[in-house]
């Protein structure tokens, strides 16, 4: 079931824009054990909810990676979604974002929830540069630090991608339907090219038009748009982009090196967006971190489907 925290008082943006007030939707699943000790904290990723167990097929289940007998496991929407988190009273109806301020609500939230310590903190994708921010911030508070798929600072090649997704949405009549035509665009980059081939092909078919594929890109457009708002879309992309870890900090390296929080780093074999090269810039600058990588033809969504590898990497830690 979704709750919602209301923060009264001052939330001061990394913009320089201050919010009077804040609401944070979340989930949580299992119980907190009597020294809370058990607390395993879920960042999602771009466009996901609080409800982990929706999105995460499989996470949330007796020996799974989220084993509720054994953790409480929360998961909080992310600032800019529109799955329930909101700012108000700011200058702007939906403000710049930033990855820092999206780990700065994760950290109101778990003061809230009177969470000292967290043991695990998990991240995948722009949840795991949320977790990385949170982790700067507050090294004290982890245990351990699992990051998934996920890079210290996001390329050109990311944001020329955004860019294109921004093209579509402003060139459309109809914004919605630009966002449709936003949401193929990043399919491409989710998946790449293997999925797309094994499931979507026609070559064995006399077809001259109306190829599967094609359905396929407009069913997930539509789908999409149905559930998701331009104006937020638009916010979390511009937070992708601006994400940095060493931004003001001193450099990438320097920044990840002040991570004195043991970490796991992930990366997935086929993954186009944050390739493993990228990722493992995390795994050889963070002190006390080990890497691995998860052999998968799902693209960038293998974090979400390859869910036995992952489990085994991070039940073994």
């Amino acid at each position: 079931m979704i709750r919602y925290y209301n923060h009264n008082g001052d939330f001061k943006l990394e913009s320089g824009d201050v919010a009077t007030r804040l609401t944070i939707a979340y989930h949580t699943y299992g119980t907190l054990n009597a020294d809370a000790s058990n607390v395993v904290w879920v960042c999602h990723a771009f466009t996901a909810s609080s409800d982990v167990a929706d999105w995460w097929k499989g996470a949330v289940e007796e020996g799974s990676l989220l084993d509720p007998t054994k953790y409480f496991i929360v998961c909080a929407n992310c600032l800019g979604s529109c799955y329930g988190t909101e700012i108000y009273d700011a200058s702007v109806e939906i403000p710049f974002l930033t990855m820092r301020d999206l780990g700065q609500v994760h950290s109101l939230l778990a003061d809230h929830l009177g969470l000292k310590k967290i043991h695990k903190l998990i991240g995948g994708s722009t949840g795991g540069m949320q977790a990385m921010e949170w982790a700067y911030a507050e090294p004290w508070r982890f245990d351990h630090l699992y990051l998934l798929a996920t890079v210290p600072y996001t390329s050109a090649w990311v944001q020329a991608s955004s860019e294109a997704q921004r093209m579509a949405i402003s060139g459309a009549k109809e914004p919605q339907k630009g966002l449709e035509a936003a949401r193929a665009i990043s399919m491409l980059q989710f998946r790449g090219e293997d999925p797309y081939n094994l499931t979507q092909d026609d070559s064995t078919t006399d077809k001259l038009k109306d190829f599967k594929v094609c359905s396929y890109q407009r069913y997930q457009g539509e789908k999409f748009e149905r559930r998701f708002k331009v104006s937020n879309y638009l916010s979390l992309l511009g937070s992708l982009d601006n994400h940095n870890i060493g931004r003001g900090r001193g450099g990438v390296a320097k920044a990840l090196s002040d991570i004195n929080v043991p970490t796991t780093v992930v990366s997935i074999s086929s993954d186009i967006i944050f390739p493993p090269r990228d990722v493992r810039v995390l795994a050889d600058n963070i002190p006390n971190a080990q890497y691995f990588e998860i052999d998968s033809v799902w693209g960038h969504d293998g974090f979400l489907l390859e869910m036995k590898q992952l489990t085994a990497i991070i039940h073994n830690k």
